[in-house]
């Protein structure tokens, strides 16, 4: 017979297993939580999270979103630029407070997805905080044969209106009875994050609809699966949007959701690889770990091969690396060609065209020991030209091919994020970042 805690354990995982995942605020540098105006889906596993900076300066910063639990609840990170402090919680955007500070008012309206033009509700995270007599409100539209969402707080009368004044809180329109332009439907409701849809029947469910006063239940075919592929972005560049932040992703196609940071630089939309900025991932990992990605993406995480491949399959790419030295100086390097090939050729790099300050590290001539046309290697795949394993000498993962040179993933402040020669050593950050061409 199990014991009391082992029975403990498994309903705890099995909780665990069912509880979705929870939604968190998410953003990057600003000077105070409540002020965010994103959130993000978090992955199995991870929790909301914030991280308070506090500079030599005395300045002040913090970092918001979906934290690995491990790394959120370890609050002895310090360094010789900042403090931190971590704080958790497990409750839908409960990140707005914590280290000290209060979070968002009670005296408030609902909080509500903001996008204008979505073309799906996947890839809507701005938000907004309405006011006390405002609500949740979501159009449905059709242009050229696509279908998008506007997503607003909006006030008690227009809702009424909308609805040919009867109240909508939780109902979609009766079309015959609006007074605003067509659309396939729309809607208004009370609670935190609840615009995410108009009928549930546009969502591959059975949902009831009203047409004449009747309630008829009308069960659409069409398997969710195929309504989720459709025109899903394979890359951020697939993406419309404005503001630089988390957006989800399908490589390729893939029925995985994938979350990434995208950046807009120079006109172009750039989806992160990797980005290291204070050493609080751990980034001494196996192969399967590099395979898949890991870290946090809201600060720092690796994208994963897997998916960098799938990317750079979809056309030709190019990368732009930005790093950061420790005196602030900023260089970059940029290659016009960047390939990474599937698992079958464990992940070899092809990596050409370099222009930039930093120098060219990956692909130079004058250098031995170029990363461009190695395999990757990590602490359990050995695969580089060295008589030791370079993963495990420099604790990290990357196309080493005789232990030094370019290593953006080694272990942070000793052997990464390292870019030689141009600058001769370990910078403080580092962003690597891919586009289409």
């Amino acid at each position: 017979m199990r014991s009391f805690s082992q029975l403990v354990f498994i309903v705890c995982i099995v909780y665990l297993q069912k509880t979705n995942s929870l939604t968190c605020f998410s953003c990057l540098g600003i000077t105070h939580p409540r002020f965010c105006k994103h959130v993000d889906t978090c992955d199995s596993g991870e929790i909301c999270g914030l991280e308070k900076l506090v500079y030599p300066s005395g300045e002040t910063s913090f970092n918001v979103g979906c934290f690995q639990s491990k790394t959120c609840y370890d609050n002895s990170t310090k360094s010789t630029v900042h403090e931190t402090c971590r704080h958790c919680c497990s409750t839908n955007m409960c990140n707005d407070n914590g280290c000290g500070e209060k979070g968002i008012t009670l005296s408030r309206g609902p909080i509500c997805y903001h996008c204008d033009g979505a073309l799906s509700m996947n890839e809507c995270k701005t938000i907004s905080i309405c006011e006390q007599n405002q609500f949740c409100y979501i159009e449905e539209q059709f242009s050229f044969g696509e279908r998008f969402y506007t997503t607003r707080c909006q006030y008690k009368n227009v809702c009424d209106a909308v609805s040919g004044g009867m109240p909508i809180i939780g109902r979609k329109r009766r079309a015959n009875k609006s007074h605003f332009r067509s659309s396939a439907c729309n809607r208004c409701c009370s609670e935190d994050l609840c615009n995410t849809y108009c009928w549930k029947l546009n969502l591959g469910v059975t949902a009831t609809t009203e047409t004449t006063g009747e309630a008829t239940t009308k069960t659409k075919t069409t398997s969710m699966a195929t309504t989720t592929l459709k025109g899903n972005p394979e890359e951020c560049s697939d993406i419309n949007f404005v503001n630089q932040g988390v957006y989800t992703i399908y490589p390729k196609g893939d029925i995985r959701s994938k979350r990434v940071y995208c950046m807009i630089l120079n006109g172009r939309k750039w989806t992160v690889i990797q980005r290291r900025v204070d050493g609080s991932v751990e980034f001494e990992r196996t192969w399967n770990e590099y395979k898949e990605g890991f870290g946090n993406v809201n600060t720092e995480y690796w994208l994963g091969n897997e998916y960098i491949h799938s990317i750079t399959t979809n056309g030709p790419h190019r990368v732009h690396i930005i790093l950061e030295q420790n005196n602030g100086t900023i260089s970059y390097a940029d290659y016009s060609i960047f390939h990474v090939d599937d698992e079958s050729t464990k992940y070899l790099l092809n990596v050409t065209g370099y222009h930039g300050t930093a120098g060219n590290c990956l692909d130079s001539n004058l250098l031995g020991g170029k990363s461009n046309g190695m395999k990757f290697s990590t602490k359990d795949q050995d695969n580089d030209k060295s008589s030791s394993n370079c993963a495990t000498d420099s604790e990290g993962g990357w196309w080493y091919n005789d232990c030094q040179l370019c290593d953006l993933n080694g272990d942070y402040g000793r052997y990464g994020p390292r870019w030689y020669y141009d600058l001769l050593g370990v910078a403080k950050t580092s962003i690597m970042m891919i586009t289409k061409v």
